[in-house]
């Protein structure tokens, strides 16, 4: 404008005057381009993990999504959302902050979940300083904005290739990062997690195994003091054991053995159970210790929904089971 005007016509003081023109100009100064950019400003990230976390909520795929990210440390925590309301951010929030501990401060944008009154009085409760950034200026929380999109990048690639994506999310929290040369779970926890690539997981710095030892073996020797071993049974076995279905003993046999103290008892319904040592005791009323066939003749149904709950859900026919009936041997020298 200016050296359009000094081509037809020229006074003093015409630069300012035409400026001040622009200025006052509201279509003029409506039109104008952005602002350029200011000098980035980093945020303090804090001196120990969790002590300066970003939140941040988006959609994929038609579900809503929560992410918290550990300035320190760069640990990120996704949560499905079936709600994000107010409430249940800060629910879920509240887990995150129970595992790894409070922070001092939350950085987030200015959606309502998080200017609401609700968590405004969550904060104060829980002393944490909340920082809010402006609406539209993103990179005020650009590390939750970061988390963000790798995040989302993540849920897409499991997406398509139908693979597990809290697997791929444990081992992007084990892929140490350019800046520190450090994975973000060696950087909270001190140590890697064990994932399905092998990893060398070095034992802990900070406690006294020795001691840990001795504790457990005074809680042994206590414990012992009262207690007795009780003998090994075998398959086809006959014991009597408990169960919660019925009170007292009941007749059974041992029909598999499933741990060192763990059986699988059949009883003269046809039902399975599994119980404990504790829990069975030996029939000692034959000599030789194991039924007979006929003292077991029932038959299984086909398990449904609508069967009883047992142990390995076997049900029983409608038919009762037929037991043969024998004559007890003090009666063989007798005549009937």
């Amino acid at each position: 404008m200016l050296r359009r005007a000094r081509e037809t016509v020229f006074w003093l003081g015409m630069p300012n005057e035409l400026k001040q023109l622009a200025h006052d100009c509201t279509i003029c100064q409506q039109a104008k381009p952005n602002n350029q950019r200011e000098p980035l400003l980093l945020h303090p990230e804090g001196l120990s993990p969790f002590e300066k976390v970003g939140v941040d909520l988006f959609e994929l795929n038609q579900k809503s999504y929560l992410v918290t990210v550990d300035y320190f440390s760069n640990f990120a925590e996704i949560d499905v959302m079936t709600s994000t309301t107010a409430k249940h951010v800060i629910i879920s929030l509240k887990r995150h902050f129970a595992r790894y501990g409070i922070p001092k401060c939350i950085v987030s944008d200015s959606g309502p979940q998080f200017i609401s009154t609700e968590f405004q009085r969550f904060c104060q409760k829980w002393a944490i300083q909340h920082y809010k950034s402006s609406p539209g200026h993103q990179q005020c929380n650009g590390k939750a904005e970061a988390a963000v999109k790798t995040l989302k990048n993540m849920l897409r690639r499991t997406a398509q290739d139908g693979k597990d994506q809290w697997l791929a999310l444990l081992e992007l929290r084990n892929t140490p990062r350019q800046d520190v040369n450090c994975s973000p779970t060696k950087i909270l926890f001190g140590r890697p997690t064990r994932s399905v690539i092998p990893i060398h997981i070095p034992k802990s710095k900070h406690l006294d195994i020795n001691r840990r030892h001795q504790r457990r073996t005074s809680v042994k020797q206590t414990y012992d003091s009262k207690s007795q071993p009780m003998s090994k049974l075998y398959i086809n076995q006959r014991v009597y054991f408990q169960s919660a279905e019925k009170k007292g003993w009941q007749k059974g046999k041992i029909v598999r053995i499933l741990g060192p103290r763990s059986y699988l008892v059949e009883s003269l319904d046809g039902f399975r159970y599994c119980r404990n040592r504790v829990h069975i005791r030996i029939d000692h009323s034959k000599s030789n210790n194991v039924y007979e066939d006929t003292d077991f003749n029932f038959t299984f149904a086909t398990p449904n929904q609508n069967s009883q709950p047992t142990a390995n859900n076997y049900t029983v026919a409608n038919t009762r089971p037929n037991r043969t009936h024998r004559m007890p041997v003090r009666y063989n020298d007798y005549v009937l």
